[in-house]
């Protein structure tokens, strides 16, 4: 599968509350990420869940994390296959779930239909495929991501893409997937790069391959 502020290191997502995941706040009171940009923090992160975070193998946008059967759904039937069957299901933001709300939904809905057919959660692993840009530091960061809204805005899509991708330092880029996944809850985060480069082979430094 596949919009708020761009992300800056931890910063929550999504200005709309996640289903089930937690009070909301005042939205007069924006909190600071921890890049220093404010970020309204709309739901509590489960701080329990373990989560686990890997980079994407060289040449594979949407990888399997070595799971035996993974399902990438895209529709009501594939999730309740994917339900009924996977070892891992893979989710990813899209103009069908563009937003952090959209995406904590997604995996209530999935959750749902695992114990509808009988499974234990825990016998199903929930993976979040992230786009990400790692930079040199915030300063580039933030030109980056402009430079990605702007094209979002010349492209006349439905949605932004740019709005769920984590644009940051690498080390700012694991701390905001752990911070996403635990929000919207998932057990891990793929992390896809959208280009190659030093700052990529340090995320590869902090996290492992899948």
């Amino acid at each position: 599968m596949s919009t708020p502020t761009a992300l800056d290191g931890a910063a929550a997502l999504d200005r709309a509350p996640a289903a089930g995941r937690g009070p909301a706040t005042d939205p007069s009171a924006p909190t600071q990420s921890a890049a220093g940009a404010p970020a309204d923090l709309r739901t509590v992160p489960d701080a329990a869940r373990h989560v686990t975070v890997a980079v994407a193998a060289p040449g594979d946008d949407r990888p399997h994390a070595g799971d035996p059967v993974a399902f990438r759904p895209t529709s009501g039937v594939a999730l309740a296959l994917a339900a009924a069957r996977a070892d891992a299901v893979h989710l990813s933001f899209s103009a069908q779930v563009p937003t952090v709300a959209a995406m904590a939904e997604l995996v209530e809905q999935l959750e749902d239909e695992i114990a509808a057919v009988g499974r234990e959660r825990a016998g199903v692993r929930i993976v979040l495929d992230l786009d990400v840009l790692p930079t040199p530091d915030a300063d580039v960061a933030r030109r980056k991501r402009s430079y990605l809204e702007h094209l979002d805005a010349l492209a006349g899509l439905t949605w932004k893409p740019s709005a769920t991708r984590v644009v940051a330092a690498p080390e700012a880029v694991v701390g905001a997937a752990v911070d996403l996944a635990r929000r919207v809850g998932v057990d891990g985060v793929v992390l896809v790069p959208l280009a190659d480069g030093p700052g990529v082979d340090h995320l590869r430094a902090l996290a492992p391959v899948a």
